[in-house]
């Protein structure tokens, strides 16, 4: 399947693809069944995260409209946040992405990071 959008945006689809289990082409699908809609989100917010693309320019990648791509990114952020797996899954994809990433990956919930305080 022929993917019309930046090479930015095509690679972050197929890594979320290799992450995910799922293929390009049902990443990429008019479905709405959760096992895919779920990593097509996560997919939508990396690449607006990541590339910087507009929601219309996304819509476009996936055959969407625009405000269903915010739609998308809104929850997918909420369940970043809310759902360990999902964390994990948004941390190891950004690690993937190398020098195509242009934000920091995410780092790990306050209470985890490591402290390292200076002693007076």
């Amino acid at each position: 399947m022929r993917i019309r959008c930046s090479v930015h945006t095509r690679f972050i689809i197929h890594q979320v693809s290799q992450a995910t289990g799922i293929t390009v082409r049902q990443l990429l699908s008019s479905s709405t069944a959760r096992r895919l809609s779920r990593p097509r989100q996560l997919a939508m917010w990396l690449i607006r995260r990541h590339t910087g693309e507009t929601l219309r320019a996304i819509g476009e990648a996936f055959r969407r409209d625009h405000s269903t791509v915010h739609h998308a990114i809104t929850t997918a952020a909420h369940r970043i946040q809310s759902d360990p797996d999902t964390r994990r899954t948004a941390r190891a994809i950004e690690a993937s992405l190398g020098r195509y990433a242009t934000q920091p990956p995410l780092s790990p919930p306050h209470h985890l990071q490591d402290r390292h305080h200076a002693h007076p």
